[in-house]
């Protein structure tokens, strides 16, 4: 039989509690002397404040860092850490008149490195005094007028002739079916079929165009062409 509201002064600890199990602890009660127990409850995690890292943050990647717990040594967070972005220096190379310069960004971190390219600038004279502004030495050629006491030459230039078209063979002259003589005069002594007329000279045209198409005596025996 208890009181019904046993207090205990003196508690005596029979399993402490950790981060993951509960504890219980014994007593006596102060007013009835009755025996108690009661459960000590989970506690929890105790973090130290410094991080451990797993693995650093670097330019373009996300790094990690830990930390455990100092009751149980075995509960563990984990957190991310940032990655740091790139921290680029800049070394300029100038252009000239006829090179081109650049900019070669570095980063003092990794080491990535990438390159802008500055044109080149191209001789200047804005002074007009026929040397480059830019102080690289080029001067620029000075135009030569001719003198205005020096006479042109009037002579135009003569072009050359064209090659004349060569004269086109002239045609043959006709010749005569009627057999010359040595004074030029058609001899009408020959009796050759070639010199009738009528019915012989039809059958002369017949004899004649065969005579051509195998190409048979072209001449007569007068000396007058056939064909």
């Amino acid at each position: 039989i208890t009181c019904g509201n046993c207090t205990c002064d003196e508690w005596q600890i029979i399993e402490d509690s950790t981060c993951t199990e509960q504890g219980t602890k014994n007593g006596i009660c102060a007013v009835c002397g009755a025996d108690m127990s009661e459960i000590i409850e989970v506690k929890e995690h105790s973090y130290p404040d410094a991080w451990t890292i797993i693995s650093p943050a670097t330019c373009t990647d996300d790094g990690s860092e830990s930390r455990t717990c100092t009751l149980c040594e075995s509960a563990t967070e984990t957190r991310t850490i940032d990655k740091t972005g790139h921290d680029y220096v800049e070394v300029v190379v100038e252009p000239t008149c006829t090179n081109d310069g650049s900019i070669t960004h570095t980063c003092t971190n990794c080491g990535d490195s990438y390159s802008e390219v500055i044109k080149a600038t191209g001789h200047i004279d804005n002074d007009n005094n026929n040397q480059c502004d830019n102080g690289c030495g080029y001067e620029y050629e000075t135009p030569v007028d001719p003198s205005p006491d020096e006479p042109k030459d009037p002579t135009p230039e003569t072009p050359e002739d064209p090659t004349p078209d060569e004269p086109e063979d002239p045609m043959p002259p006709e010749v005569s079916d009627e057999p010359e003589t040595p004074d030029g005069s058609l001899d009408k002594a020959c009796d050759h079929m070639c010199h009738k007329s009528g019915f012989m000279g039809f059958m002369w045209k017949i004899v004649q165009f065969f005579w051509k198409l195998f190409k048979m005596n072209p001449v007569c025996e007068c000396g007058a062409a056939h064909y």
